[in-house]
């Protein structure tokens, strides 16, 4: 592999922690932020739903965008959206965060089809699930951001110190926006300013997944996968310390244990996949795995502290580590030129259950449904999933293209003159051309009398010359 792929890995990985770190602050932070706004720290989960809302609005449509001005600088203006909204969030109103919730949201939508646009040109195919894999790894020490920020700048004892959580962690994007500025004249060369971007490409992406059945149970995964991934990290503090009875500490280290399995297990899932296994039959495997985690932890309530540890790890092994697993698969799948708007399509779906699980969640515990009741319902689609990825993938045969109705071909244009037979001509006689001449013994003879009684003329003029001298002689 070449430099240019190992610089662009640290990148994209990095642009990715971002984008998951900025969607995580609040959620670790809720408690506190709750404690100081006097506000319920369950409202987070409108949060959530608000920002994957907007993002998957988004997320569908800036395939044109991203080819329009390039991965990297569609990655500038993520890293800018997601710093202001985590700075605006600081100002500690309900409004305000609703509208940092559809800034960054905005912004994270560029993120991973911008990535995967740059490494699905820069891979080699073989490499595609381990290289994915890494820049994925972005969401756990994304993850880890989060949870550092939380862990050492909010302190129980101020709960107003949780602005400093949002400060830290906006100054490191705009940091790294900087950073990879240097990347874009080698990078977006294959930008096309020219590029037509309409809203309307959101509907054809999603539709041009929706329509291939391979890129369609891969969309359902992203909705299943994601939505279990958004439900644990929006609810597991709140749900450790309310619930469960621990401090924010203990829920904080459950979590930074969590995001650390997650990362390497990503990077191990990517290799199995590149050269062991196929990376469908892995997905399937880790989807039964965080169907059985997810129902641990939803029964947790009075096990040993050792035993939801072991739950959350393989729910961080397995729910937090399928991405680049099946982000290779989509950029296996989709047509050539087309990764950036497909992978868009897919993670449109994936949206829609990040926004999906947690709002759900927060419906039913207004109800008074149980957590464990909420974990058991998310844990079922997951079970199917890892049902349908145990079939071979299905190969489509090429439909002949339908006829498409133009308008009849133009006549042809006319021959030159040149080039025109003409039309049969009687035979006539060949024409002799004319001949033009002088007679000597008039022009050049001295004459015999005093003055020549005749000028020159032309034979043209005169055709029957020697008959008018006889003429003239006679009269003289």
């Amino acid at each position: 592999m070449s430099a240019a792929l190992y610089i662009v890995i640290v990148a994209m990985l990095f642009q990715q922690a971002m984008s998951y770190m900025a969607a995580q602050v609040l959620p670790n932070v809720a408690p506190q932020v709750g404690a100081s706004l006097l506000l319920d720290p369950e409202l987070v989960l409108y949060h959530t739903t608000l920002f994957y809302a907007i993002s998957g609005i988004f997320q569908a449509s800036v395939g044109g965008l991203i080819i329009r001005w390039g991965a990297i600088r569609a990655s500038q203006i993520s890293l800018l959206g997601l710093g202001l909204g985590l700075a605006l969030s600081m100002v500690g109103t309900l409004w305000s965060f609703a509208l940092a919730a559809i800034l960054m949201g905005a912004a994270n939508s560029f993120s991973t089809p911008a990535s995967s646009h740059l490494l699905a040109r820069q891979s080699p195919p073989k490499y595609a699930p381990l290289i994915f894999s890494i820049k994925q790894t972005g969401v756990p020490v994304g993850g880890q951001f989060a949870v550092l920020a939380a862990w050492l700048l909010v302190a129980d004892s101020q709960p107003d110190s949780w602005t400093r959580a949002f400060l830290a962690t906006s100054a490191i994007c705009f940091v790294l926006m900087v950073v990879i500025h240097p990347m874009r004249k080698q990078f977006d060369a294959d930008r096309n300013p020219g590029y037509p971007v309409r809203f309307s490409d959101a509907v054809r992406n999603i539709g041009m997944t929706a329509k291939d059945p391979n890129l369609r149970a891969l969309a359902f995964a992203m909705f299943t996968f994601v939505g279990l991934q958004g439900l644990f990290n929006s609810i597991f503090a709140t749900f450790a310390q309310t619930t469960l009875g621990y401090d924010k500490d203990t829920a904080l280290e459950v979590l930074l244990a969590v995001n650390v399995i997650a990362a390497l297990a990503r990077i191990g899932w990517g290799w199995i996949g590149s050269s062991l296994l196929p990376a469908r039959g892995v997905l399937a495997a880790l989807a039964f795995v965080m169907a059985a985690a997810t129902v641990a932890i939803g029964l947790a309530e009075g096990w040993p502290f050792w035993m939801l540890a072991v739950a959350a790890l393989a729910f961080g092994a397995s729910a937090l580590s399928w991405h680049g697993l099946l982000l290779s698969e989509v950029a296996r799948l989709a047509a050539p030129g087309q990764v950036g708007p497909v992978t868009g399509g897919v993670l449109f779906f994936g949206a829609l259950g990040m926004l999906s699980y947690p709002l759900a969640a927060k419906i039913l515990r207004n109800f008074g449904v149980p957590y464990e009741t909420i974990f058991l319902i998310a844990a079922l689609p997951a079970l199917l999933i890892g049902i349908r990825f145990l079939w071979p993938v299905r190969q489509l045969t090429p439909q002949p293209a339908p006829p498409v109705a133009t308008a009849p071909p133009a006549p042809p244009p006319p021959p030159p003159s040149w080039a025109t037979p003409r039309a049969a001509e009687p035979q006539r006689a060949p024409v002799r051309p004319a001949r033009r001449y002088r007679w000597p013994d008039l022009v050049e003879m001295p004459p015999l009398w005093g003055q020549a009684r005749f000028r020159p003329v032309d034979a043209v003029h005169c055709p029957n010359l020697q008959a008018a001298l006889r003429a003239a002689r006679r009269r003289r």
